[in-house]
């Protein structure tokens, strides 16, 4: 089966959008559910204590 451009390059676009308009939405409604309550990167270290380990100087910055 040896398909020319032409009907490769169309199949290629019809499957890309469909899965980017089709499967999309549907995966983020159900795997982003619970986002709003899980706090990440610098979210979660809000209000936490740290330790610093190298000296801070305010004339470099």
């Amino acid at each position: 089966m040896h398909f020319g451009v032409k009907i490769q390059l169309p199949t290629f676009s019809i499957g890309t959008l469909t899965g980017f308009f089709g499967v999309r939405p549907f995966m983020l409604k159900y795997t982003y559910r619970t986002s709003d309550k899980v706090k990440t990167n610098l979210d979660a270290l809000i209000g936490k204590v740290g330790r610093v380990t190298v000296t801070i100087d305010s004339s470099q910055n």
